[in-house]
């Protein structure tokens, strides 16, 4: 592996395979990336696209793949199963969850130096998110399995008493209230970190199960689990490193996301963003030459 840094990347895709090719191309110059495709969306657009690309660089489209549902734990599901094939794979120093249609904004050589400077830091939105300002909270929410959730909708709408959760702000889990934390799913940890909240996924199948019936889950799955563990000092934002952005980017958007600071941004479609990556990949090239 090729820097002072050793990196994976866990993506989780399910559309426009040219803008993964190119997210992925960048990715895998300094580092691993491990690639879970959705499987309600056709995976062979996919294989087509990586054909030649697999040989070349360090890429994986794990086998295992879910059926992941928006605001389910079903993308939990997916989440762990790339962060399980990666461990697997090696000791890396640092664990980075992105989705399909994100792209950095420093180039691959400026991640390593970041990551390099801040090798203890777990970048995750660990802020209190509770039932006053999250409407859905106080609520059994299962966003996976449709007969279901209608059925809780319905509850919530018609009799609410009977389908309001006993503690809304907090999982009161073997003797120990966690209180939520998160409202964010991206999150770049070390690989200590990431090992601790494997391990904690994969033994604590009743914390889990608490967890199916909140609604987007993977807003608070980690940020939660990582704060109460001994790695909540080194916790720092990951508004820091992720530009957010609801909406189709464009070169519209250059400005702002250069001076933002941060590694990533989202979201980033072919066609649509192309004009806007190549100011960035350009950005690149004007820094290096400025450094000279």
């Amino acid at each position: 592996m090729a820097g002072e840094i050793s990196i994976a990347y866990l993506i989780v895709a399910y559309t426009d395979p040219e803008h993964l090719k190119c997210l992925v191309s960048e990715l895998t110059k300094h580092a691993d990336v491990f690639i879970h495709i959705n499987k309600l969306s056709d995976i062979k657009p996919f294989i087509e696209t990586f054909a030649d690309f697999q040989s070349i660089h360090r890429v994986k489209f794990i086998d295992k793949r879910y059926r992941v549902h928006w605001a389910g734990y079903s993308i939990l599901k997916a989440t762990f199963e790339l962060l399980d094939n990666a461990l697997a794979t090696e000791n890396y120093d640092r664990v980075i969850l992105l989705t399909g249609q994100d792209f950095p904004v420093k180039s691959s050589v400026e991640l390593q130096k970041f990551f390099a400077d801040n090798r203890e830091t777990n970048y995750i939105n660990a802020g209190v998110y509770d039932a006053e300002h999250h409407p859905l909270l106080p609520y059994f929410m299962n966003y996976d399995i449709k007969p279901l959730r209608k059925i809780l909708n319905g509850l919530r709408r018609f009799f609410p008493i009977l389908s309001r959760r006993k503690h809304p702000n907090y999982i009161e889990y073997r003797g120990r209230k966690f209180y939520l934390k998160g409202t964010a799913p991206k999150w770049a940890i070390t690989g200590e970190c990431a090992k601790y909240l494997l391990d904690f996924y994969k033994n604590n199948p009743g914390f889990n199960r608490i967890m199916k019936f909140l609604f987007a889950p993977d807003d608070f799955y980690a940020a939660t689990v990582i704060y109460y563990s001994r790695f909540q000092a080194s916790i720092f934002s990951e508004k820091s490193i992720f530009y957010y952005f609801y909406g189709e980017l464009d070169i519209s958007k250059f400005d702002e996301i250069i001076s933002s600071g941060c590694l990533y941004a989202k979201k980033f479609y072919s066609g649509h963003s192309d004009e806007l990556i190549n100011a960035i990949c350009k950005s690149w090239e004007d820094t290096k030459n400025e450094d000279e």
